[in-house]
């Protein structure tokens, strides 16, 4: 047996793994396992991408590498 669910979550916080469901004085923890979730981005908080495709970050670093890294300058 399985229930499906539709809910609201941060996606900058750490997803749970599992819920405690408690009926007629009894406690069970359930494994919850997600579907369909997309990309999250830790750098921008966009979904759609992931920080290791962020282009945000990558125009951060190439705007703050020194010059001398390219050869240029010093």
């Amino acid at each position: 047996m399985f229930a499906r669910l539709l809910v609201d979550v941060d996606q900058s916080k750490k997803l749970f793994e599992s819920i405690l469901v408690e009926r007629e004085g009894q406690a069970l923890p359930i494994t919850v396992q997600y579907e369909q979730q997309p990309p999250f981005c830790a750098q921008c908080k966009m979904l759609g991408h992931s920080t290791h495709n962020c282009k945000k970050l990558q125009q951060d670093i190439s705007t703050n590498v020194p010059k001398s890294v390219f050869g240029w300058g010093n």
